[in-house]
């Protein structure tokens, strides 16, 4: 089972990055948003958002692709070095 490569946080909202790799080799990343919440004693998670979470959903997806570009970067640069 693989392990995601990132989380990303803002308050209640987390992002979690996935690197996966497809039949021809080729790595793809999948996202995903959850919102927790604490709902009689035990802690939660929603994919839905009220209006004023928006903002920082919209945020918090640019981080999340922002990290994506550093990953592919990163890994680009080290098959260029690997050659």
């Amino acid at each position: 089972m693989n392990k995601p490569i990132q989380t990303l946080r803002d308050g209640l909202l987390t992002a979690t990055i996935w690197r996966n790799q497809s039949q021809d080799g080729n790595a793809f990343y999948n996202v995903r948003i959850v919102r927790s919440y604490l709902k009689e004693d035990t802690w939660r998670e929603a994919s839905s958002f009220s209006g004023s979470e928006l903002l920082r959903l919209s945020r918090l997806s640019q981080a999340a692709y922002d990290a994506i570009a550093r990953h592919r970067k990163a890994e680009r640069q080290a098959q260029k070095e690997a050659a």
